[in-house]
């Protein structure tokens, strides 16, 4: 795997820790990029994805003025240089179990890696990155809302996780695989509400085919 890092950089935009979330919501859901840089007086704070937006602001929230960037990025910002391989940022995103990645240059960010345009380089890393991401969102919103349907899990994961765009057979398959998963671990969690999330991922991939064949006769 030759690959560099550079030939797949994007741009990334930096806002301010004190921008209201109204402001990003809007460049989020259109064409830009869906990771924003987060920056206190000069220094990297955080990071910013559609993700943090549907995972931890309410959608009637989406336009107050109230709540800050600083309020939802991530922080540390994970980050590589951009002289690596590839095949170093699959491992870095798949250790730290993410799928957007900060590239710095000198310490200085450059840019940012979208893991679907990498991560198919190896199905198997993505594929298991998909697994740990997802039951985790179906976990946070079960828990934050026991009553809500899986059309709204659905909707708000693919909001989440925009790989699925079907231009290549593995994104296809990994959407394939997502909406499975999705329907497993739903599923799953209203028929054991006590289970800890760790007990709950190691069930389903232990037993992911059978559970599969079970909840999909339901529907």
């Amino acid at each position: 795997m030759k690959m560099k890092i550079k030939d797949k950089l994007h741009g990334i935009e930096i806002v301010d820790k004190e921008r209201p979330i109204k402001d990003i919501n809007f460049i989020l859901r259109n064409d830009a990029p869906d990771a924003l840089l987060v920056m206190d007086k000069g220094k990297i704070a955080g990071i910013v994805t559609d993700s943090d937006l549907v995972m931890k602001v309410n959608r009637k929230n989406l336009n107050s003025d109230n709540i800050k960037v600083k309020d939802i990025m991530s922080s540390p910002v994970i980050s590589i240089e951009s002289n690596k391989d590839i095949k170093d940022a699959i491992d870095l995103m798949t250790r730290k179990k993410i799928q957007k990645l900060l590239v710095t240059e000198n310490g200085s960010p450059i840019g940012v890696l979208f893991g679907e345009e990498i991560l198919e380089l190896d199905e198997e890393k993505w594929k298991e990155i998909v697994f740990e991401q997802t039951i985790e969102e179906v976990y946070k919103m079960m828990i934050s809302d026991p009553n809500i349907d899986i059309d709204t899990v659905n909707y708000q994961i693919r909001e989440m996780d925009k790989f699925t765009n079907m231009e290549s057979k593995v994104e296809f398959d990994l959407f394939v695989y997502q909406k499975g998963l999705i329907l497993v671990a739903y599923n799953y969690m209203k028929d054991n509400p006590n289970k800890s999330l760790v007990n709950i991922k190691e069930e389903i991939r232990e037993h992911y085919s059978e559970l599969l064949a079970e909840y999909s006769q339901k529907e």
